[in-house]
């Protein structure tokens, strides 16, 4: 009788963005389509906006303040949290844990990524770990 609209939370990592940016065509430019439209809430952390800014800076050649330009509107586009607990849990890659505490203290559903180490996971505390191609799939499809 009534449609469910629990609206989907997510934490993108870093590729996700630098992707969707550079290739907007792309599977990730889709995620972030569906961000500007409304289809889930993105939520995200000061450490991961800087990384993306950074991320455009050193190897794409982003201008300071086209990298700025992005992280303001990113943030616009989502909740920005404080992770409340640091989490040790991704030992080749200490560095993508920020992307773990941020959805947990997002209550994300997802991590949309496309980093290996993230990947392997699967899963952690109720958060499912999916690929670009994945979270596209949950966001078309009727099972959420």
């Amino acid at each position: 009788m009534f449609e469910d609209v629990t609206v989907l939370r997510t934490t993108n990592d870093t590729n996700v963005w630098v992707s969707g940016i550079n290739w907007p065509l792309g599977n990730a430019g889709r995620v972030l389509v569906a961000l500007r439209e409304g289809r889930y809430v993105h939520v995200t952390s000061l450490e991961i906006l800087f990384e993306i800014a950074r991320v455009l800076r050193e190897y794409f050649d982003f201008s300071d303040e086209d990298a700025y330009q992005w992280f303001q509107e990113i943030g616009e586009l989502s909740e920005v949290v404080l992770p409340v607990e640091r989490i040790h849990a991704i030992d080749a890659d200490p560095t993508d844990d920020k992307f773990l505490e941020c959805a947990l203290t997002g209550r994300c559903d997802y991590i949309v990524s496309g980093d290996r180490h993230l990947l392997d996971l699967r899963s952690y505390r109720n958060v499912e770990i999916l690929t670009v191609a994945a979270f596209l799939e949950r966001l078309a499809g009727p099972l959420r």
